[in-house]
């Protein structure tokens, strides 16, 4: 895991996950990684599973195909937990479900797969919301060990997601970036 991702989206590099250096309030390690569209994800980094995520794009009028087949990726890649924030973000929430249920691993409460919406929210609840108070199903727990903030087609917000995420640390500051 090298230095930061690239913020220029020219589609050249693979997307880059960036460790911030910091813990949440879980013990789990916090990744940054920016993607330029969903079908990116494929070929990103991403941390051993299983692992929890924000994903902060704009989702409104994309085809419902395409959202499953990147909630698909996220779980398929060891996502346990996907709160899901922007335009269209309970259409993203919806489709994580629905590749849940679609896949049978986890048709246990135990081992469910958490999709979470923060509609109407600014970017920084969001972050706070999955790093302080989101714990995965009780299978996933002691496994969870690492935390990933995904921007979507907005370079912008990768700043502010590690800018936001530097400042929480194990010691809850309280800190975060206005929305």
């Amino acid at each position: 895991m090298s230095g930061p991702p690239s913020l220029d989206f020219g589609g050249v590099p693979a997307p880059a996950l960036e460790r911030v250096g910091a813990r949440d309030c879980f013990g789990r390690e916090l990744f940054v990684l920016g993607l330029q569209d969903l079908a990116s994800l494929s070929g990103a980094e991403l941390p051993a599973s299983p692992f929890a995520c924000v994903v902060a794009c704009d989702v409104e009028g994309v085809r419902r195909e395409s959202l499953l087949a990147f909630a698909r990726g996220l779980i398929e890649r060891g996502a346990v937990i996907v709160s899901a924030w922007g335009a269209g973000c309970d259409d993203l929430a919806e489709a994580v479900e629905e590749a849940a249920a679609r896949s049978g691993a986890f048709a246990s409460p135990e081992r469910s797969i958490a999709a979470t919406v923060h509609a109407g929210e600014r970017l920084d609840e969001a972050l706070d919301f999955l790093f302080r108070d989101a714990l995965p199903a009780p299978a996933w727990e002691a496994e969870c060990r690492a935390a990933v903030a995904i921007s979507v087609g907005h370079p912008e917000w990768i700043a502010r997601m590690r800018a936001w995420l530097a400042g929480t640390g194990e010691a809850e500051t309280g800190g975060g970036v206005p929305g």
